[in-house]
């Protein structure tokens, strides 16, 4: 059996994985810790590898992590849940920008206060992207942070207090 897990790691720190193995099913989880602080770690060392352009988008994911590390800390998570919803799909519309079928503007994202520059950036003739695999790497730690809202306790599996 074999498993490909992207992860973000600066020089020096350390990540937490967590490893299932249901022998019924023979299947393997690999789920990966996403402490406080971690998220916007990814975040900014993902735009210090330029992984993301323009830097309009560095701006935008830094400023929604930021608001995501700040509604994890006061314990909001129906603000945690909407925010890592935009946040995963402003990747995915990086990820797909100019595959044929997908869409190349920022219109879904007017209201979003941190998606201002990229709302007024001309998207003619502009490249959007985050490069492989930092999108799969940072999915994977929104995916994480929103299943962990699910599941907690007293939530209704939208991150919402029942």
């Amino acid at each position: 059996m074999r498993s490909v897990l992207n992860v973000l790691v600066s020089k020096g720190a350390k990540k937490q994985i967590q490893v299932s193995f249901n022998p019924t099913q023979n299947n393997l989880t690999i789920t990966p810790t996403v402490n406080v602080g971690d998220f916007l770690r990814d975040t900014q060392l993902a735009c210090g590898l330029n992984a993301f352009g323009p830097a309009e988008v560095c701006e935008a994911m830094e400023g929604l992590a930021s608001k995501i590390e700040k509604a994890r800390a006061k314990g909001d998570p129906q603000v945690e849940t909407v925010l890592l919803n935009v946040y995963l799909a402003i990747l995915d519309r990086l990820h797909y920008w100019g595959k044929d079928g997908f869409r190349k503007d920022w219109d879904d994202f007017l209201d979003q206060e941190d998606c201002q520059s990229l709302c007024k950036h001309d998207v003619k003739g502009t490249q959007f992207f985050v490069k492989d695999p930092v999108y799969s790497a940072l999915t994977l730690d929104a995916q994480t942070l929103l299943d962990g809202l699910a599941t907690a306790p007293g939530n209704d599996g939208r991150g919402n207090r029942r």
